[in-house]
């Protein structure tokens, strides 16, 4: 997107440990909004969730990526229920440049 934020195809070994710290940071107030949160206790929860998204992606079901900032992952963006093919036709062209 630009130098100082980008998106990622999730890489869950890598990247569950920051956002399970994020989640952790602010449980209550994700809480109150993400019904998935409270099933998120540890890292390990967060790379299963991680591998599962990618599955999805594979299946081009849905496209979750990690919000990168300043190199650091930052949060994620779902994009979900993609019924027409030029959406991932589009997306894939833009992982490629």
């Amino acid at each position: 997107m630009d130098g100082e934020l980008q998106l990622a195809i999730p890489r869950p070994a890598l990247d569950a440990g920051p956002l399970y710290a994020l989640i952790a940071a602010d449980r209550a107030t994700f809480e109150r909004y993400l019904p998935w949160v409270k099933d998120t206790q540890t890292a390990a929860d967060e790379q299963a969730a991680l591998t599962l998204f990618n599955q999805h992606f594979g299946a081009r079901t849905s496209a979750n990526l990690v919000l990168v900032v300043a190199g650091q992952p930052a949060g994620m963006i779902s994009f979900n229920g993609f019924h027409d093919e030029n959406v991932w036709s589009k997306l894939k062209s833009e992982w490629a440049d």
